[in-house]
């Protein structure tokens, strides 16, 4: 007799290994560190992300829109991200230096993996992957900490809600206390041989206001089906994740012949000349200040870009002894 949900799981792999170059993100994948070397997951021991653990990746959250593919009806393109900046694990297409869809040499269409899923390994005796934790673990992702600029925040929207809702599941502001938030890995419940396999699509993560968030988190074994009551494993170590939102101002300052004196930043917000059509109509005010003080600074002019440009402004007459310039770019949530 076949096993339906073990048949049905090992041919997914098989398609989505066959298809990944119109699929692909980023796996995260969840197991125990084996800390004996024995090659089985024993009690006590803690979790851990197997392979690449993305702590060294920049994650570019964007504009609702920026290198997306066209979804069908249904989907409320105009509600998804909910105007915040956003990342999930929908893979957005690459184009070309002219704007066309980008396609390699067996003609699939290529898509750039930045995003990504966290997955828990499986234990499944006819299917079990290298290193996952034992059966009837529960993982559970803990939101350990958020920090970023003063008075944004940072949302996780759970599975789906990012098809039909504008609002993130919950929001965490930074630079406070998370509260311990978490969400389900695992896709089992808690009993003794559950599997703690979990593969959960359609989740993404926000910020509002333009910035770099470093998000840490830990995994936690939540079950009670050790003897005594207890989880299997105990926590893993935390992890520390950047996320990026808006511009990758990286601004420099240069005075040229006579007064004037000219800035320049880049507005690609990680996004390369031949990666993504770009988006147009990203404002920045430039804002001019002799002395630093909150109340000190007057805007003297603004400049429109793309998410491929690099932009210059030029200051016709800064001031004859010193001068601090700030950009500023509001794009954020309605």
């Amino acid at each position: 007799m076949i096993n339906l949900t073990k048949f049905t799981r090992a041919l997914a792999i098989l398609i989505a290994s066959a298809t990944l170059p119109v699929s692909a993100h980023q796996h995260r994948a969840v197991g125990v560190l084996d800390t004996n070397a024995n090659g089985v997951a024993d009690a006590g021991e803690p979790l851990q992300i197997i392979g690449v653990n993305g702590t060294d990746i920049i994650h570019y959250l964007r504009p609702r829109g920026v290198g997306e593919q066209p979804r069908p009806e249904g989907y409320h393109p105009e509600l998804r991200g909910g105007g915040y900046y956003y990342l999930d694990e929908r893979p957005r297409r690459v184009y070309d230096a002219q704007g066309s869809p980008a396609f390699d040499n067996l003609g699939q269409p290529i898509v750039a993996d930045e995003g990504f899923s966290l997955v828990a390994l499986s234990s499944d005796p006819d299917f079990p992957e290298p290193g996952h934790a034992h059966p009837g673990a529960l993982i559970s992702c803990e939101i350990v900490s958020v920090t970023g600029p003063q008075g944004g925040s940072f949302g996780f929207w759970d599975a789906a809600q990012s098809f039909y809702y504008g609002t993130p599941t919950f929001v965490l502001p930074t630079n406070q206390p998370t509260g311990s938030r978490r969400f389900i890995i695992s896709e089992g419940d808690d009993y003794a041989d559950a599997d703690p396999y979990g593969h959960i699509h359609d989740r993404a993560w926000s910020a509002n206001i333009p910035g770099g968030y470093f998000v840490t988190i830990r995994f936690i074994d939540i079950s009670t089906n050790r003897p005594g009551g207890s989880p299997w494993h105990t926590p893993s170590r935390n992890y520390v994740y950047h996320f990026k939102a808006g511009p990758d101002f990286k601004p420099s300052g240069r005075r040229v012949a006579g007064a004037e004196f000219v800035l320049t930043w880049s507005s690609q917000m990680g996004i390369s000349n031949t990666a993504y059509p770009p988006e147009t109509g990203m404002v920045f005010r430039i804002l001019r200040s002799t002395t630093l003080a909150p109340g000190e600074w007057t805007s003297i002019g603004q400049v429109t870009g793309t998410t491929t440009a690099t932009l210059s402004f030029t200051d016709p007459s800064p001031p004859a002894a010193k001068a601090f310039y700030k950009l500023a770019y509001d794009w954020s949530a309605p």
